[in-house]
């Protein structure tokens, strides 16, 4: 995984932080963190084409998705986005080094592979 979708992904959490907090309550801010996750990624994918991080950073796809592949693009970017949501810390360790192997060996993340897209 490079430096560049890190940093994207960071700035996504951000921004997806910055607009959550000050909505949820204290009991469902986890569920709240993770509909705001799915909102704004859908919402940018489907509208502008690409999430600010990717924009910011430079990344883009190497083809044009289609519909389908950007919304499930979005689920899985989502789902991935959730396990360092609701599982315990430590699980943050094995995604970021699976993450990195995929990356290394196969291209992109696990999440636009699952969604049948490549990164340029």
């Amino acid at each position: 995984m490079s430096l560049r979708r890190v940093l994207a992904s960071a700035i996504n959490v951000l921004i997806v932080l910055s607009l959550t907090l000050p909505l949820a309550d204290n009991r469902h801010w986890k569920a709240a963190l993770v509909l705001t996750f799915l909102t704004y990624n859908l919402a940018c994918e489907l509208l502008v084409g690409c999430c600010i991080g990717c924009w910011v950073m430079g990344l883009r796809w190497s083809c044009e998705p289609s519909r389908r592949q950007r919304v499930a693009f979005c689920y899985a970017y989502t789902a991935a986005f959730s396990s360092w949501v609701f599982l315990p810390e430590w699980q943050a360790v094995p995604h970021l080094i699976a993450q990195w192997l995929w990356g290394k060996f196969v291209g992109g993340t696990i999440h636009s592979w699952v969604a049948g897209l490549r990164s340029e």
